[in-house]
């Protein structure tokens, strides 16, 4: 029988908490075929991330009424993104009253990724309490594996997607990056305060719990684990993406469309603009080719997005191992476009409720970077930059690696 890490939670609850849940569509007893939303004992109120419970809504589309969801449980909805910036962190009243907050959603290991922020706002208000609820975080694998890709945020470009201090792909689980906000981020003055348990994905590993909650635990070692069946967003369709996603995100920071609208977001972009004999030979530039990477050039229509209904010039990037590095390839991409099409531009709206920075800035989150992407410095002193900065965040971050698996710069481009 296939047991998903939230069956584990569900077996070791006590009846008697008072218990707010921050999840989405994820948080799916295989084995029960029931949602944690609807099984969890004393259940208070459910918070809801971006894109809502079912990840129905798209990028930046506030969850303006919880109304919909009322009929699915009589608990108190909250949104946790909704028309404006306050949103994003949930009043303390709607937390001193609860004993836990259990936290299950998917992170797939990039710091856009907007979920673990929606916690680590919740945990800063929780810290603003005199008697802050216990978090237990239902931990999943990351898709994206232990690669670490990147540079920390600098402080000046922290938004919704960038915590400072986290590079661009992190190489943790949902409980380890949360573990690592709670001891190390500056942010979190007095981390300690809050309880953790935690609910590992791999069944040999015992359950961790600081706060004295949890009861005594069903022997389910022998369990399979499930594989990833629930896409955690709309724009992450299947286990490719996660690999692409720490660069290609960047494109959302451009008029380049990034595949929103196509049935491979992140892995298909392009542009009207780019013209076809450029499209059929980016494949052979230097400055783009790397190791482990196949980059087939193409045509799509966006259903939806940027440029819904045109054709579009461009490409399906694979990587085909550990070597591609997502992010490399993303800032070279954009220089070269940069640099060869008129057209080509920073996106200038208002992006995740910011409208004074631009969204790359915010998205590349380090001046080096930004230099980069504007025609100063070389590719071999970027890549020397990434190196560094990736080894050092593997030094700060392993000690909260809780399998048996180890944090690893991408490996050293030829």
């Amino acid at each position: 029988m296939l047991i998903d890490p939230v069956d584990r939670l569900l077996d070791v609850l006590p009846r008697e908490m008072r218990v707010g849940l921050l999840a989405n569509q994820v948080s799916f007893s295989f084995a029960r075929n029931r949602y944690s939303f609807e099984v969890i004992p004393g259940l208070e109120r459910v918070f809801l991330p971006e894109h809502g419970l079912f990840a129905e809504l798209q990028d930046q589309i506030p969850i303006d009424s919880v109304s919909p969801y009322r009929f699915l449980r009589d608990v108190q909805w909250v949104s946790l993104y909704g028309e404006r910036e306050s949103s994003l962190l949930p009043d303390a009243s709607l937390l001193k009253d609860l004993d836990m907050i259990i936290v299950d959603v998917q992170d797939v290991g990039a710091r856009y990724y907007t979920f673990l922020t929606s916690v680590f706002y919740t945990m800063q208000v929780a810290l603003t309490l005199e008697n802050p609820p216990a978090f237990c975080i239902v931990d999943r694998p990351n898709p994206a594996g232990r690669a670490v890709e990147g540079t920390p945020l600098q402080s000046r470009y922290a938004s919704f997607v960038g915590v400072p201090g986290v590079p661009h792909r992190h190489g943790l689980t949902a409980a380890e990056l949360l573990l690592y906000y709670r001891d190390r981020h500056p942010d979190l003055k007095n981390g300690h305060r809050l309880k953790f348990a935690v609910i590992p994905y791999d069944h040999s590993i015992p359950i961790k719990d600081e706060t004295g909650w949890l009861t005594k635990e069903i022997d389910r070692r022998t369990a399979m684990q499930p594989p990833w069946t629930i896409p955690p967003s709309p724009n992450m369709p299947s286990p490719i993406t996660p690999l692409v996603y720490a660069g290609q995100c960047l494109l959302e920071g451009t008029n380049l469309s990034e595949g929103r609208g196509t049935t491979r977001p992140f892995e298909i972009f392009g542009a009207p603009y780019i013209d076809e004999n450029w499209m059929m030979s980016l494949a052979q530039r230097d400055e783009i080719r790397q190791d482990d990477l196949s980059l087939r050039p193409l045509r799509f229509i966006p259903t939806f997005h940027k440029f819904a209904g045109s054709v579009c010039n461009g490409w399906q990037l694979l990587p085909l191992g550990r070597r591609f590095h997502s992010l490399l390839f993303s800032l070279a991409l954009l220089r070269l476009i940069k640099e060869r099409f008129a057209d080509f531009a920073w996106r200038t709206e208002t992006y995740e409720y910011r409208d004074d920075l631009l969204a790359i800035e915010m998205l590349a989150g380090d001046d080096r970077l930004l230099e980069y992407l504007n025609g100063r410095g070389k590719r071999s002193e970027l890549q020397q930059y990434l190196e560094a900065e990736e080894l050092r965040w593997v030094e700060q971050a392993q000690p909260y690696v809780l399998y048996a698996d180890i944090l690893t710069p991408t490996v050293e481009q030829g």
